[in-house]
């Protein structure tokens, strides 16, 4: 890659995808430059493929993937000029009217771009992990504590991050996006929640503080509803006003609603999910661990919708000494097999290198890298996943596998929270079974199923 000449594989790129006139869109993530084309027939793939410094082409989820490797953005700056500005960041539609390859390219979009410093931090936090495992630091002194701190960085901030991501992919400034995601996430504000504090806002409308921290959905939805505004906001206003009053505007309105309307709607849909599942769980444990076990990681979490289960589940532990709807959710090394199955099926090293790194970062209890980075991203992934994660909720549920202390970890160094102070052992075997034939099933029906996974 070193003797490539960008400048001229950048004019070959844009000749063979159908010249500038056929672009509509352009991004990169960590790999790939990612084109939307107006008419993919025009493309020629073949000759694309033999472009210095082009690994391969894939077609997927409306986009034209030129895969480049970790010289993208090189490649990324030399094709910029030649395309132009006004195809950078769109949001165009793709021709598919599939609502699942919209999804999977909204995820993509906005997901891809922010993996480095989720994988990053989420390393940083397995290592303090292993240490803190062996008493060799903690997350209160030293080294521990600066450890510690960077690892959860990416999570806490999270809103900070994808709302820039997001504010990137609706065609509007990610620093707009940023600034929405802190307002959301402001000490002030995620202090009065801690505390429980309301107030009345105008005088009528009464408003209870919420933690927006380590959440994905609500930012994607405000940032959403402010590249409306924002794009309103330009039409009307003067050209000489616009640098001041578009953003200005456009804060002053979306984070208020994100507070007091997008945020509270998502955790009435939270609370009507935990509601419902906790009288499945009283119905029947099994149906309960097999439909959390199945949807947990790869839709609740992600989404937000999780906070509504944090009453509950305190609520259980405090009033019966332990928590069983907690013991439903304990396999959390399941997805790794997913990863580490699709790492060995994959033909592009860049890919194989993000499955194994996220698939050690999940077992560590990390899942975040790998469920936006590979698994949310494809199809069958997801499949495989809810299938394992159906067994691995299954299990525990028959075990009566039940959290009986609360130590913040997850993954392997989670297991001491299952054990029953009793002596029992069954909680306890329940959560190892969940992991390893979770595990089992996930890699098996990966591996073996024919799919492409470059694609």
């Amino acid at each position: 890659m070193a003797n490539v000449n960008f400048k001229e594989s950048a004019k070959l790129i844009v000749e063979y995808v159908g010249g500038k006139e056929n672009v509509a869109g352009l991004t990169h993530c960590i790999t790939r430059l990612r084109f939307t084309l107006k008419d993919e027939s025009k493309a020629n793939t073949e000759k694309i493929n033999e472009i210095p410094g082009v690994m391969k082409v894939i077609q997927a989820g409306g986009q034209y993937q030129v895969v480049i490797g970790p010289a993208v953005e090189k490649m990324y700056d030399e094709v910029v000029p030649l395309v132009g500005s006004e195809a950078l960041n769109t949001n165009q539609e793709q021709k598919s009217k599939k609502i699942t390859d919209k999804i999977m390219k909204l995820i993509s979009g906005i997901m891809m771009p922010v993996m480095p410093g989720l994988i990053g931090c989420g390393l940083v936090l397995c290592l303090y992990n292993v240490l803190s495992l062996f008493g060799v630091v903690n997350n209160t002194e030293g080294f521990g504590f600066i450890l510690y701190a960077m690892g959860q960085a990416a999570l806490y901030f999270f809103p900070i991050i994808v709302g820039g991501s997001a504010a990137k992919y609706f065609g509007i400034s990610p620093y707009l996006g940023n600034a929405i995601g802190a307002g959301m996430i402001y000490p002030t504000l995620t202090t009065a929640a801690a505390a429980g504090e309301s107030i009345t806002l105008f005088g009528v409308l009464p408003y209870a503080f919420k933690d927006y921290t380590s959440t994905v959905f609500p930012v994607i939805v405000a940032v959403w509803f402010a590249s409306i505004l924002y794009k309103f906001f330009k039409k009307i206003i003067p050209d000489m006003f616009q640098f001041t009053l578009v953003p200005m505007l456009t804060l002053l309105i979306t984070v208020p609603v994100s507070l007091v309307v997008i945020g509270p709607v998502v955790n009435w849909v939270s609370m009507i999910l935990s509601s419902g599942v906790l009288y499945v769980y009283n119905l029947s444990p099994v149906i309960c661990g097999a439909i959390l076990g199945a949807t947990w990681l790869l839709f609740i979490v992600p989404l937000g919708l999780h906070w509504g289960f944090i009453a509950i589940f305190m609520n259980n532990f405090f009033t019966l000494g332990y928590e069983p709807i907690m013991g439903l959710l304990c396999g959390i090394c399941t997805i790794s097999g997913t990863l580490f199955a699709y790492g060995l099926k994959s033909k592009d090293p860049e890919t194989r290198s993000l499955a194994f790194s996220t698939g050690i970062t999940n077992i560590f209890g990390i899942s975040e890298p790998g469920l936006y980075g590979i698994i949310l991203q494809h199809k069958f992934t997801i499949i495989t996943s809810m299938i394992g994660g159906t067994i691995s909720g299954i299990i525990p549920a028959i075990c009566k596998t039940a959290v009986y202390s609360f130590g913040g970890a997850s993954g392997i160094f989670g297991l001491p929270m299952y054990v029953d102070p009793s002596g029992a052992s069954s909680s306890f075997m329940g959560a190892v079974l969940a992991n390893v034939v979770g595990f089992a099933v996930c890699f098996a029906l990966t591996f073996f199923w024919k799919f492409d996974t470059d694609k």
